[in-house]
């Protein structure tokens, strides 16, 4: 009772003084949609049918004061703004009729925000002579290195290398999705490991690691929930810091299908892999009936729920996340009338600097609401590289579909410890790794996925990221023990292959990878 008792008082510490969101006012638009807000968190743009309004950031009530409106010139919608790192250049999507059909075009803009200049400097409106459809998205990768676009209904995703000076884009490679689509797609800090949502409903993420010299994209791992939820959405957010990621979707074996549920996975950061952690039960009891999308300030403790489908209740739900273990705990829930009537529609949000002020566009209702959250924490700075062993680093060579080549690069003479490769241990082959990947997909027993590696794995050398996502594949963590035990013979890089201690959860499970690999 005394255990229990201290618990309860250490949650109650967690949430004491998390002072309420308020509202602070409503902003009119025309047909309102996409927002961002600057770098330097000066200035918030707007997409509004056919132009983009620029509007300044009162740094002290958060309001918005406007600037210019940005036309475009062909009378086009525009849509995903994506601002470069230095604020300089805009990228954003526009669609248009084409022989009686909705086509896309991505253009670049560059941009003095103190004097609200606007430039077009470049068009895109097809690769491979393969034009972008209506559906097509657009992102930028964090440092702004690369910009990534999906076409073909996401079939296909385009890789573009970015000119830091000039802002134009070069083609750098296409990834065709293995068995899913890149419905949504979005891109670890550190620009290693980019994470793509599926309409398959079976598929929840497809996780791809690049290439960063070629742009070029290996799958390694299409994550499957364990219950087989979450597939009608294709909306998820990777945390901050790394750690987790938030998805949404419902039961699609449920008879109440239209009970959405928040499923928090774990993310390695050192491997990129993702595994299922839980969800977040209270929805119900929270009367949360559905979820339409979900957003997540740059601290990482601050998760927004937004209901906007339909003619069901339009609001924002507001979460505290732990960083820690990223568990949920709803806070407060904005309802769409009363002072806050103008959240019909609501579906986009941005943030200024300081995480304080949250903007959220709603496209029902042709507005912008300001909330102001006065106790939000800054944002956590974006993580660096991430290290696999002391002083290394790995990064992953031109290959498709597979990591099959992993190319080590020691920034020490640290001597690495010993490999005990059979002297007969050949590197597998891409076709090989493929053929028993599905199969272990596939397979829906643990001791008959240990069966096909001893039989089709025994003396084929692998590295140790392959050897991660392909543990990924067992659902019990003793199977999956016993086989990076079974694979560590044939690893052709031993050094990392203390990496894979994060595969595991149970500390005796830890403990005995540990003594197993010493």
């Amino acid at each position: 009772m005394k255990k229990i008792l201290v618990l309860n008082i250490l949650l109650l510490l967690q949430f004491v003084g998390f002072s309420q969101l308020k509202y602070v006012n409503s902003v009119a638009g025309s047909e309102v949609g996409e927002c961002t807000v600057s770098h330097n968190g000066k200035y918030l743009l707007m997409g509004q049918s056919h132009e983009i309004t620029l509007f300044e950031i009162s740094n002290t009530t958060g309001g918005l004061t406007k600037k210019k409106s940005l036309l475009n010139p062909d009378n086009e919608d525009f849509t995903y703004l994506n601002l470069s790192p230095d604020d300089k250049f805009l990228y954003t999507r526009s669609h248009y009729k084409k022989n009686a059909k909705l086509v896309s075009v991505f253009r670049v803009y560059s941009l003095n925000l103190t004097s609200s200049e606007f430039k077009l400097i470049q068009s895109i409106d097809n690769q491979d002579n393969e034009e972008f459809d209506f559906n097509s998205d657009v992102i930028i990768s964090p440092k702004g290195t690369f910009v990534f676009v999906n076409s073909e209904n996401g079939n296909k995703l385009y890789v573009y290398k970015r000119d830091p000076s000039s802002g134009k884009l070069s083609f750098a490679s296409k990834s065709i999705a293995n068995q899913s689509n890149f419905a949504e797609f979005e891109m670890s800090n550190d620009e290693r490991f980019l994470y793509s949502s599926s309409y398959n409903l079976f598929k929840a993420l497809a996780v791809y690691q690049m290439d960063k010299s070629t742009g070029t994209l290996n799958e390694i791992q299409q994550f499957v929930h364990p219950s087989y939820r979450d597939y009608n959405s294709s909306k998820f957010v990777i945390t901050p810091n790394g750690k987790f990621i938030y998805t949404i979707g419902t039961d699609v074996y449920s008879t109440s299908q239209d009970q959405t549920q928040i499923t928090i996975l774990n993310r390695d950061a050192n491997t990129g892999l993702v595994s299922y952690k839980s969800h977040y039960a209270n929805l119900k009891n929270d009367g949360i009936r559905n979820i339409s999308f979900i957003h997540m300030d740059g601290s990482g403790e601050t998760f927004f729920a937004l209901s906007s489908l339909g003619n069901e209740v339009h609001a924002v739900y507001v979460f505290k996340a732990n960083p820690i273990d990223g568990s949920l705990t709803k806070i407060q829930t904005f309802i769409d009338g009363g002072l806050t009537s103008k959240l019909r529609g609501v579906y986009d949000m941005a943030f200024s600097n300081s995480n304080r002020f949250v903007y959220l566009t709603a496209a029902r209702d042709n507005a912008i609401t300001i909330l102001d959250n006065p106790q939000a924490k800054k944002s956590i700075a974006p993580v660096e590289e991430v290290q696999i062993v002391e002083n290394t680093t790995i990064e992953v060579e031109q290959e498709p579909n597979n990591i099959t080549n992993v190319q080590v690069q020691q920034t020490t003479t640290n001597t690495p410890t010993a490999t005990i490769n059979s002297s007969n241990s050949r590197a597998i082959s891409k076709e090989l790794y493929s053929e028993v990947w599905k199969k272990l997909m596939i397979e829906t027993s643990d001791a008959k996925r240990m069966d096909i590696c001893f039989e089709q794995l025994e003396g084929k050398s692998m590295k140790t990221v392959q050897i991660a996502a392909m543990a990924m594949l067992f659902t019990s963590e003793y199977k999956r023990l016993e086989f990076v035990k079974f694979m560590s013979f044939f690893t052709s890089d031993k050094e990392n292959y203390k990496i894979l201690v994060d595969l595991f959860t149970f500390d005796t499970i830890k403990d005995d990878f540990n003594k197993s690999i010493k």
